[in-house]
């Protein structure tokens, strides 16, 4: 933990450390301060809590993460949704209770007298501009009400705010900032498609087991059609045997399946369907290939999004 904190450091903006010095000196006093951390996308929400976490935790203190949906609580140390940590039910009314019982290990970690949220500092963060909360058949009114600066809570709450880009910072001030040369341009090169490739992963079977060289590269390509070629090509390009998967692809057995539509739209038509949100029939890949998973298939073992 030592080492973390003193690499978030080293890279943190003073924006983010005015942040950091208020919060923790708040966790230093135990004052029980409740902080609202305000940012648009790309401001370093979750670096910043990382970096809160890890100082929290090189003290020997205990840090509770927790996020709103189980993709966002990966990117946190020891993330929890919050319907997980708080035993939040699924579907909350006014009536909606917590279901902790009083004498648990979760109470006893929660729950120390009656301030909000325990007496523990509490750090929220979110950015008001991406989404508003969903009421059916609600007015504008009944919308702002269900807001998180209507709740009770807000008026503990000390707003601070991120206004710094850290990914644009972090591209002007680091080796993404290239120029493409002249030769690179659409249209002037014989071979577009493999110049490209060439350019964007340079020395590909040298460098195919370092992390941060694919981190620090991407292809954005307006097609399916377009990704699978570029995979197909990479992929061809590394030793090894291919194996290839496919697809079990059938019409679903419901009440508004008739037997017609199931001759109609028969296996193999099913299987050339490309459109978005739809996997590829065919999947090939080779040992030592990279891999983004796009769902959380077996986290325990790292198989996550």
């Amino acid at each position: 933990m030592g080492r973390e904190i003193q690499q978030c450091l080293a890279s943190i903006t003073d924006e983010q450390r005015k942040v950091y010095d208020v919060v923790m000196d708040a966790v230093t006093n135990d004052s029980g301060v409740m902080f609202f951390l305000y940012g648009h996308g790309g401001t370093g929400k979750t670096f910043l809590w990382k970096t809160l976490s890890a100082a929290v935790r090189s003290n020997g203190e205990i840090v509770i993460n927790v996020a709103s949906s189980g993709i966002a609580s990966l990117l946190l140390p020891d993330g929890r949704t919050a319907h997980s940590r708080f035993g939040l039910p699924i579907n909350v009314h006014e009536s909606s209770t917590c279901s902790i019982s009083q004498q648990s290990p979760q109470a006893e970690l929660l729950i120390r007298d009656d301030k909000p949220f325990g007496g523990k500092v509490v750090v929220l963060g979110d950015d008001f501009r991406q989404i508003l909360p969903v009421v059916l058949k609600a007015s504008r009114q009944d919308i702002v009400h269900a807001t998180i600066n209507s709740s009770a809570l807000w008026n503990f709450c000390r707003v601070m705010k991120l206004t710094k880009n850290m990914r644009l910072q972090s591209y002007n001030d680091g080796e993404a900032s290239i120029e493409i040369p002249d030769d690179m341009l659409i249209g002037d090169s014989e071979d577009p498609f493999r110049d490209l490739l060439e350019f964007v992963y340079p020395d590909l079977l040298s460098n195919m087991y370092d992390r941060d060289y694919f981190q620090r590269r991407a292809i954005l390509a307006p097609t399916n059609e377009c990704v699978e070629s570029l995979n197909d090509h990479l992929m061809s390009l590394l030793p090894g045997e291919e194996k290839v998967y496919m697809s079990s692809d059938s019409m679903c057995r419901d009440e508004h399946t008739t037997e017609d539509n199931a001759e109609i739209y028969s296996t193999e038509f099913l299987n050339t369907i490309r459109c978005s949100g739809v996997l590829s029939h065919v999947l090939r890949i080779k040992v030592g290939a990279p891999v983004m998973l796009i769902r959380n298939i077996d986290q325990a073992r790292g198989l996550c999004n």
